[in-house]
């Protein structure tokens, strides 16, 4: 049976399914599949070496892809060893580099970016988040991809909102990393907009899983019983598991139709933090009765560390070391569920699950049977 003929019976199969099982949701899935790419491709990921960049690599090359991987000399590239990945040696701010890293490549996914931990200056984040992410478009513009998808961050909204947030709400960056991310994203609509490159942004929810030690701190003191929340945690946030990102970051580059669109990448749902804390806890087999800190004093510095930023320009320490604690995040992932297709699966039960069973089986965190005993 031919592809296409594959497609139309798998098309009104959905739709009937959707007229009769009322399941929107897999009607959507189903009719954005027709419009997938299915052949393989030479695919280049920068940041490859990352945290999300080699879930995503691994994952391409688990599809038949050949998969090549940016990375700089200094970075540990034993996974993507493992995985028969053709590695790159190079930076995002050398032009020359990334002409040969694209070269031969159909699909470009540029994930590095410096990011909030690494404490730079503007002018260092600039080179690499602004700069380089020119420097990767351009090579990409020039190789003739079929598709560069950029992953942006949800970061680039600002950190307090109360409202549920789409991809048409404005930007209000308040940090040198969130502020030249939505710099990344301008140069590369701008080469969309004026060369024609075939481009789709994502912009990428706070992500957790096995791989990131993001939340280990976190689990350690939950687990010692000396983790104190700030406030009363009832702020939400709205995080997505590695593979259900991977997912969204997979549709965005393999999709037909959506060049010059932008997509926020989240998880199924908002959750409020003490809920995320109180589910660690349970995880963990500690107490999920947490101790709190008066929330106004963390609050009045956060405010204060915007309106510095925003006035002068200037990040002051530990701008969003308490974001955690005090941001309001909800999104809607509509557009990316009715034009990719893209339905996250992963609870943060199962997903906070799978992370704690992972740093167990690194030795991050005691067994179960040792907290037991």
């Amino acid at each position: 049976m031919s592809c296409d003929r594959s497609r139309r019976i798998c098309g009104a199969a959905c739709r009937r399914n959707a007229i009769h099982d009322e399941d929107t949701s897999r009607y959507l899935r189903c009719t954005v599949e027709a419009t997938l790419q299915e052949v393989l491709l030479n695919i280049l990921v920068t940041g490859a070496t990352g945290f999300i960049g080699g879930r995503l690599a691994e994952a391409l090359v688990k599809e038949g892809h050949q998969v090549r991987g940016l990375a700089r000399q200094t970075s540990d590239t034993s996974l993507l060893k493992t995985l028969d990945i053709e590695i790159i040696n190079g930076d995002i701010r050398d032009a020359a580099a990334m002409k040969k890293a694209v070269g031969d490549c159909q699909c470009v996914y540029h994930l590095a970016a410096k990011t909030t931990k690494d404490r730079l200056s503007k002018k260092q984040y600039y080179a690499h988040n602004v700069e380089g992410t020119k420097n990767v478009a351009q090579a990409a513009l020039n190789a003739g991809v079929n598709r560069l998808v950029y992953a942006s961050t949800i970061g680039v909204y600002g950190t307090v909102r109360n409202s549920s947030i789409d991809e048409n709400a404005e930007p209000n960056p308040d940090s040198y990393y969130r502020e030249t991310k939505l710099g990344g994203e301008k140069e590369v609509c701008r080469l969309h907009r004026d060369s024609g490159l075939s481009l789709v942004v994502a912009r990428l929810g706070s992500v957790y899983g096995p791989g990131s030690c993001n939340w280990l701190d976190v689990c350690r003191k939950i687990l010692e019983g000396n983790f104190r929340i700030i406030g009363a945690g009832e702020n939400p946030d709205h995080m997505v598991y590695v593979d259900d990102l991977v997912e969204g970051l997979r549709r965005c580059g393999d999709v037909k139709g959506v060049e010059g669109r932008t997509y926020i990448i989240t998880g199924p749902e908002p959750a409020k933090l003490r809920q995320v804390l109180e589910i660690i806890a349970d995880e963990l087999g500690a107490d999920t009765a947490l101790d709190s800190l008066p929330v106004t004093p963390f609050r009045v510095y956060q405010r204060l560390c915007g309106l510095v930023y925003r006035s002068f320009g200037i990040q002051l320490p530990r701008c969003h070391y308490y974001d955690l604690f005090l941001m309001s995040h909800i999104f809607t992932t509509t557009k990316a569920q009715e034009e990719l297709g893209y339905f996250p699966n992963v609870s943060l039960r199962d997903g906070f699950r799978r992370l704690l069973g992972w740093y167990r089986e690194k030795g991050y965190l005691p067994s179960v049977e040792e907290v037991q005993g």
